[in-house]
């Protein structure tokens, strides 16, 4: 049972989670004994802390039934404590519902949880222990202390010490101050365990308490079970609140709807946040398909040349996409990232940051939409050169790339760390004082280097006709002039012979 502040103290939490102690018939006398577990939002509490408990006839206002009893200087661990109650004769018969203030040791007022808890069973224990047939339906096998409360009809303590039955169809194997308030719910065994709700099972383990219908703890110690069909297999401390939650391994806390969590042995909660949620907290790491994980998850095949892991909806079966991981069969192998189409056997596409963002390759801070760290090898590079991609065409002068080409400095060099490449090229600086492309003055993009190229080709292109022309018209001349000689020396030798 979960009690919570109000408003105005909005962390502390009361969780009901104990037993409660009953004097044998026929030496019956007032004073009960109170255990539960005091948390601070979802955490145990831990420190000294005043309890005061009020009785009253009432669930809400009401009169106040005695005076108040203040338990001052509780020491709590992990939020458990155990207090002896004792109102007086205030029990005939009629209900009665328990109220609760805490605060911090010696200072302040008290802050009152609420709602209050309704007294049903416990202070009207009126059947003994050793009875093997009561009224109603009711019997106790054996033990010490053991009671069926009036009007559990059809209840059955099988042993132990000082258990409790105080429901219809309700059973408490054996162990110690455990208590079955629930009908139709079961406690097999252990010390100190409570169920609550209806068809609620608490199998052993100490100090567990099952508040949910249809809720289970299979043992363990401190934990909590208070969600519809929820569960709690065993462990330390662990707390299952939300409909339909599991949660398993020491203080793991599954406090919404469908939420799984399992917790390592590492101290301090471990909780969901949302519904549906499935948390795994595991130092050593998780293994599947492996015993000795290398990493958070290890995911091991068990055809070493298969996949690893296949993401998508059944893409062997057709009509869906997948991505798949795997490693290669061979030493020193490979690992591999693959899409795969519906049919299972043809490859699909894969696609990188479709929305946004860059990706990096040998280096974890990419600067660019792809930034490799490294040498790049391909059959060859196919960028995007669409006339429909490009805008603000501005004609340029081949002859004047063509000087500054000519001018530019060219040297042999090696990127640091890889001396045994060497490389021909010019400096990122100088390309972009001489030509002012690109991006910023750490970088040649190819489409540049490619471009000015062609244009200094252009620029040579244009030099060397012009070079062969005025050489074609100078040889014009001469053939002209030769021409000129050589009938002018014929004339000669005509007038010469005559």
């Amino acid at each position: 049972m979960k009690i919570k502040l109000p408003p105005t103290v909005p962390l502390l939490s009361l969780l009901v989670a104990g037993s409660f102690q009953f004097t044998p018939a026929g030496a019956q006398s007032t004073m009960f004994t109170y255990q539960g577990r005091l948390n601070i939002g979802i955490n145990p509490a831990g420190g000294t802390y005043d309890l005061r408990f009020t009785l009253f006839d009432a669930a809400t206002l009401g009169t106040a039934q005695g005076g108040a009893l203040t338990n001052a200087g509780l020491v709590l661990s992990n939020g458990l404590f155990t207090v002896p109650l004792d109102f007086g004769n205030q029990f005939p018969g009629a209900d009665r519902w328990l109220e609760i203030g805490v605060r911090s040791n010696g200072g302040g007022s008290f802050s009152t949880l609420s709602p209050r808890q309704k007294l049903t069973p416990e202070p009207y224990t009126i059947f003994a222990q050793h009875a093997t047939a009561l009224a109603n339906g009711a019997a106790v096998g054996s033990g010490t202390g053991n009671t069926v409360t009036n009007g559990a009809h059809f209840s059955f303590i099988g042993g132990g010490y000082q258990n409790l039955s105080g429901a219809d169809n309700g059973i408490v194997g054996g162990g110690q101050q455990n208590a079955n308030l629930g009908p139709w719910g079961f406690v097999g065994g252990g010390a100190g365990n409570t169920n609550y709700g209806s068809y609620g099972v608490i199998c052993g383990g100490g100090l567990n308490a099952a508040n949910g219908i249809y809720a289970m703890i299979g043992a363990g110690y401190g934990n909590l079970v208070s969600g519809t069909y929820s569960v709690v297999p065993g462990g330390l401390e662990n707390t299952a609140s939300g409909d339909g939650s599991f949660a398993a391994g020491e203080h793991a806390q599954a406090l919404h709807q469908g939420a799984f969590v399992w917790s390592d042995s590492q101290t301090g909660p471990f909780a969901s946040t949302g519904q549906d949620q499935f948390l795994i907290r595991a130092t050593g790491g998780v293994g599947i398909g492996t015993a000795a994980p290398v990493a958070p998850l290890h995911v091991r095949d068990r055809n070493p040349s298969g996949e690893c892991l296949v993401l998508g909806v059944d893409p062997h079966a057709g009509g869906y996409t997948a991505l798949s991981l795997g490693v290669s069969a061979v030493t020193n192998g490979y690992a591999w990232l693959q899409g795969i189409k519906s049919s299972g056997s043809a490859y699909g596409d894969l696609i990188l940051n479709p929305s946004s963002g860059n990706v990096g390759i040998g280096i974890s801070t990419p600067a660019t939409a792809l930034h490799v760290i490294g040498t790049v090898t391909a059959t060859a590079f196919n960028p995007a050169s669409d006339r429909n991609l490009k805008e603000n065409f501005t004609p340029v002068r081949p002859r004047e790339v063509l000087d500054k080409v000519a001018a530019l400095p060219i040297s042999r060099w090696n990127f640091i760390g890889d001396a045994a490449t060497p490389h021909v090229g010019p400096m990122a600086q100088d390309f972009h004082a001489a030509f002012g492309l690109g991006t910023d003055d750490r970088h040649i993009a190819t489409v540049d280097g490619d471009g000015v190229a062609l244009a200094a080709i252009q620029g040579l292109n244009q030099k060397l006709e012009e070079r062969t022309q005025k050489l074609e018209s100078e040889n014009a001349e001469l053939r002209r002039e030769l021409a000129s000689i050589k009938e002018l020396l014929d004339n000669l030798a005509t007038n010469h012979n005559q």
